[in-house]
């Protein structure tokens, strides 16, 4: 009896046994993580069915698979990549959004260590690229588990571009993945570049991957951030003497015809999470500013960063500056600088982008009208204020129509705030690269203005119906006539100029325009260029200190003639204006 009892047990537990063999070749390990990952498949993607289902998950139990070693790899694969995923769907991270966008900004305070310390298993060689095989799907489980591993290294990512199977089923997810992180991570050059360059990453990058990641992105202009000052110095080190020699031939620069010699047009920007301790000015300004040996860092403060949305983060190194500077003049840390060259915006909202067809946009201008200071850096100490730049809006826009939008400047080129620093102690030298009215919008005749790389002088007007020139007679046809205006210019910038350049002048182009305004109707009329008219001033091009003398005519409706008193001549530059009333000079109508 004893042993026919023992046979039956010995059979059920074999039995049980069998069928729980059974049951784990047919239904997985029968862990938590290989649960989940059995249901997700049933969805389209990971990230849908986490979003949806992440309550009803037990996270403990999978921290626990993940970290155990005593787990398959597959296992410990499907639970590490639940838990990222969990964190980058978790709405307290705002994680979920940027995913959507391919945008990996966030900070994974759980699973980071976790999922780079399970890359580093590829080390292990044919274990890791099994366990993938054996656990992938959803396609998209990968996303979550790179992004989480913000530190990885560059011989784990090297072994990952290096082995991943050729046949294998999720090998153009793991690189799709790798490449969103290598463009998500651009400040981890300095630690990953070399092993990337090693394996063939980089050998068929074309000149947008380069600008769009370690240079300037449109989609996101301030991506490249960094904690400290000195740190965005170093990444910017690492631009020009690791990734723009690798990039030879792709990268932008442009001949500058102010500096005479090329210069970089990258838009690279480095935000920085430091804040500065500048004084006002004092009393003690120097008369002369030294800057033979000299280090100096080019920064841009926003102090309304939080008042216009979107707008530029509150404090950014101007790398396209930065590269320009011999590396004698570059400071390795914050600690090397001996001057801050300081853009501080003040932004005002401007006009409205018109469309092809004369309606608004629904894109609104600001304007920043850009204050250039010098300050020493150790102590903060105002040095000298160089002028003020207005700053304004790309003349093309990149939005839908009926998108209600703002946009914002672009940057001071380079080359401009090159040649300021250069010439800090030769103010004339500069005097028409900045701004000069200093607020001041009315003008009389006679009077000078430089505004732009014009000096101006009105001296007077007239209103006629006909006028004799040369071999040529001008005549206005009936119900209108010529305004005459007689002026001086001279062009004060660095290089040659066009005064009122041919099919530009007119109000709203980038250049500088002028329009003779009846105040009391709000009705402006574009100056006429009369080409056989030798003193006609349009188009007319001089050169860097060239002076000429000579009218603008403008045709207007004799109901605007018989009033002068309303008529003014005004200059328009993006986001400023200047004025002469026209009957302080000898206006007088024929």
């Amino acid at each position: 009896m004893k042993r026919r009892i023992m046979a039956v047990v010995m059979y059920l537990a074999l039995s049980l046994l069998c069928l729980a063999g059974m049951a784990g070749c047919q239904g997985g390990s029968g862990t938590v993580a290989d649960k989940v990952w059995k249901e997700a498949r049933k969805e389209d993607s990971l990230e849908k069915y986490i979003t949806e289902h992440t309550n009803e998950i037990d996270g403990e139990a999978l921290w626990q698979e993940a970290e155990s070693e005593d787990n398959p790899m597959a296992d410990r694969f499907k639970a590490t990549a639940l838990l990222c995923a969990m964190e980058y769907s978790d709405p307290q991270y705002g994680i979920r959004e940027a995913w959507k966008k391919g945008v990996f900004y966030a900070d994974y305070p759980k699973t980071g260590e976790l999922a780079g310390e399970f890359l580093k298993k590829v080390s292990e060689g044919e274990a890791f690229w099994t366990a993938l095989e054996e656990a992938f799907y959803p396609y998209d489980c990968f996303w979550p588990l790179l992004a989480a591993a913000e530190e990885l290294d560059g011989a784990t990512l090297q072994k990952l571009l290096e082995e991943v199977p050729q046949d294998s089923k999720y090998g153009s997810g793991l690189r799709e993945s790798i490449d969103r992180w290598v463009k998500a991570n651009p400040g981890r050059f300095s630690e990953v570049g070399e092993a990337l360059v090693s394996c063939g990453y980089y050998d068929d990058w074309v000149s947008s991957q380069w600008k769009e990641t370690y240079l300037y992105q449109s989609t996101d202009p301030y991506k490249i951030r960094t904690d400290t000052l000195t740190d965005a110095l170093a990444y910017i080190s690492c631009v020009r003497d690791d990734i723009m020699p690798l990039a030879e031939g792709k990268y932008y620069s442009e001949e500058s015809e102010i500096l005479g010699e090329s210069f970089y047009k990258t838009e690279l920007t480095v935000t920085v999470a430091e804040s500065l301790d500048l004084k006002p000015a004092g009393s003690d300004l120097p008369e002369f500013i030294e800057t033979e040996g000299k280090k100096v860092v080019a920064l841009y403060r926003n102090p309304q960063s939080e008042e216009f949305e979107g707008s530029p983060t509150p404090l950014r190194v101007l790398g396209d500056f930065m590269l320009q500077l011999p590396k004698e003049e570059y400071p390795s840390c914050a600690e090397e600088a001996d001057y801050y060259l300081v853009l501080t915006s003040d932004m005002e909202y401007g006009g409205f982008y018109q469309t092809m067809g004369g309606g608004e946009s629904g894109i609104q201008e600001v304007y920043s009208f850009t204050s250039v200071d010098l300050y020493e850096a150790g102590t903060g100490r105002f040095l000298r204020h160089l002028g003020q730049l207005t700053e304004t809006a790309p003349d093309t826009v990149m939005a839908d129509y009926g998108e209600q939008s703002l946009r914002y400047p672009e940057l001071t080129a380079a080359d401009v705030l090159t040649y300021l620093y250069r010439h800090i102690n030769e103010p004339d030298a500069f005097r028409g690269l900045v701004d000069q009215t200093e607020g001041r919008e009315e003008f009389a005749a006679g009077e000078t203005v430089i505004f732009g790389s014009w000096e101006i002088t009105y001296h007077s007007g007239e209103i006629v119906k006909e006028f004799d020139e040369t071999l040529f007679h001008f005549e206005a046809e009936d119900g209108y006539q010529y305004v005459r205006c007689y002026l001086t210019i001279t062009n004060i910038g660095p290089k040659e100029e066009t005064f009122l350049p041919l099919g530009s002048a007119y109000f709203g182009g980038r250049e500088l325009s002028v329009q003779l305004v009846d105040m009391r109707r709000e009705t402006g009329y574009d100056s006429v260029d009369l080409v056989t008219s030798f003193e006609c001033m349009n188009g007319s091009y001089l050169e860097p200190a060239e002076t000429k003398e000579g009218v603008l005519i403008f045709k207007l409706p004799q109901a605007s003639a018989r009033n002068p008193e309303e008529l003014c001549l005004v200059f328009y530059l993006p986001g400023r204006v200047v004025y002469y009333p026209l009957t302080e000079g000898q206006a007088q109508e024929q």
